[in-house]
Formats: structure tokens, sequence, C-alpha cells
């Protein structure tokens, strides 16, 4: 059996952490931009049905309670969203987790383990990041389109203009992948 050093197993706990931090960023955000929609999404779940911006920031952990793979799969064709990165992130943050100490840890002979632990975890953080932009696009769009809408200014961020771009981008391969 391998021992890791103090030091090793601080940088993995940060890259854990990194990655959990990471992963509840995107999902606070999904919920937010869901947070606004499923009074008028047709839903089927009572849990979407009761969902609002107010109590989604000011609710208790049981308003809550949809995982970011519910969300994804309520909400993701109608935003744009759902593509095979989507999907295997979704993957990759439940493996996070629910799996990582036993693909990671657990000394089960035979049993599934995950390559390289400290790649995946950094390529994950990236991840992060990069869905972070895109629902921020989204979320600056949004703003505009409802400015349009009302008749006035939607006043954006340059940090904004760059969001809607990323988020623009990835409107782009969801529609390659529909064509698919």
């Amino acid at each position: 059996m391998i021992r890791l050093t103090i030091d090793d197993e601080v940088h993995e706990c940060a890259l854990v952490g990194a990655a959990i931090l990471g992963a509840q960023r995107v999902e606070f955000l999904l919920y937010g931009v869901v947070s606004h929609l499923a009074e008028v999404h047709r839903s089927k779940s009572k849990r979407f049905k009761t969902l609002d911006p107010e109590r989604f920031l000011r609710g208790d952990l049981d308003d809550l309670k949809a995982t970011m793979g519910q969300l994804v799969s309520e909400f993701g064709d109608e935003l744009l969203l759902t593509t095979e990165d989507l999907e295997s992130f979704v993957n990759d943050r439940n493996l996070i987790a629910h799996n990582y100490w036993r693909l990671t840890k657990a000394n089960v002979s035979d049993a599934q383990r995950l390559g390289n632990p400290e790649q995946f975890l950094t390529r994950f953080a990236e991840r992060c990041g990069y869905w972070e932009m895109v629902l921020r696009g989204l979320i600056a769009v949004m703003k505009r389109e409802t400015a349009r809408k009302l008749g006035e200014d939607a006043r954006l961020s340059e940090e904004e203009y760059a969001y809607m771009g990323h988020y623009e981008r990835h409107v782009e391969r969801f529609l390659d992948e529909q064509e698919k």
C-alpha cells in the first residue's frame, strides 16, 4: 500500500475542496436561473413548481433538494445547455461527491480505480470555470432580453458581454449536437 505524505494529502484535499466548491458555484448559478423559470415551466415535478427566486435565496436546505442532475434533466434542453460535456460534468461531479474515496483510496482488489486523481480533479475544476462562465452568460442574455422586452437598456458590463460570448459559443455546440 502506498502511503501519502502529509503534503500530498493536503494537496489532494485542496484539489477535492476546489472541485466541490466549483461544482457548488455552478449548481448555485443553475438553481438561480431555474428559480426564475420554474413558475412558467411546465414541469410535472412539484419540486420545481414551488421554486421561486425568494425561496431559492432564503429557503432552507429542504427547499433545494433537487440535484444538479435533476436540474439539468428538467431544464437543460430549454436553456440550450444539455451537451455531452454537461452530462459528463454532472457524472464527474457525482463521482467526486459520492465515490471519490472508493475510487482512489479503498483497497479493494479488482475494483474500478480513478487513474490519475490529481489530473482528474484539476481538469474538473477547470470545467467548473467553463460552466460558471456559460451560466453567467445565460444570465446576461436573460437580463439583456428582459430589458429589450421592457424597452430599456440592459446596461451590461464588459464582463457580462464576455460571459454572453461563452454562452453563445456553448449554444452553437448544443445545436451542433442536436443535429447529429
